[in-house]
């Protein structure tokens, strides 16, 4: 069995969660989370993702090292 935990489209990262459908990519921890996890992750650390990304934590969508993120 494949090991889907923080995967894009695998399974929450978040052990409390596992939801399937990962697809919010966490800049810091590089792994992905649901849809409502990110939104509790993205509302807990606004002002720090802000100072060191420039943006929220979590971003939808399927990024790699080499991509940047531009919210629109």
């Amino acid at each position: 069995m494949v090991d889907l935990k923080g995967k894009f489209q695998g399974n929450c990262n978040r052990t409390a969660c596992q939801a399937p459908g990962a697809t919010w990519y966490n800049h810091s921890t590089r792994l992905y989370y649901c849809e409502i996890c990110a939104g509790m992750i993205n509302k807990m650390n606004h002002v720090d993702s802000m100072r060191l990304f420039g943006h929220k934590l979590c971003t939808p969508g399927m990024f790699s090292e080499t991509t940047s993120y531009v919210e629109s």
